[in-house]
This record gives C-alpha cells, structure tokens and sequence, in this order.
C-alpha cells in the first residue's frame, strides 16, 4: 500500500507512547485518529480507524484485536504494539 510522504512525516513526528499497549475502545481511536489529524479524501475530514489501522501495519507497528470486560460488558478492543 502507498503512503504518500505527508501522511508517513505526520505518523512518525506522532508520540505513540500514551496509545502504545494499551486497551483503545472505539471512543479511543476516534480520539487517536482526532489528535493525529491525518487528512481523508475529504478536505475538511480526518481518516478514520479502518485508514489509519492500514497506515500503522504498512510502518510495521502490530495491532491486535482482542475483547475486554469494560464496565461488566464485554468490549472489542484493539492493542497497538510496536
């Protein structure tokens, strides 16, 4: 998959370390996808998590998609590792 150069400088300018081993909810990887502000198609728009999951496999970090009791309810979660 290409990444075009702008997208590659913003995720590795990007300190990681606080989403690193970590739990992240579907509000974290909104929140994750947010902070990094990596551009869509749309002008006005940030990627989402499914573009940017894409992004961080192509750069060799490793996501593992797992489940977690949160709150008494059973929570998929996702674990970016490097």
């Amino acid at each position: 998959m290409y990444i075009p150069p702008k997208i590659k400088q913003i995720i590795s300018d990007f300190d990681f370390n606080p989403w690193i081993n970590r739990p992240l909810t579907k509000k974290d990887k909104d929140l994750l996808c947010e902070e990094l502000n990596i551009p869509d198609l749309y002008v006005y728009d940030h990627c989402k998590w499914p573009t940017l999951e894409r992004y961080l496999n192509e750069l060799n970090f490793q996501i593992k998609h797992t489940k977690r009791l949160i709150n008494g309810k059973q929570t998929r979660v996702s674990i970016i590792k490097i």
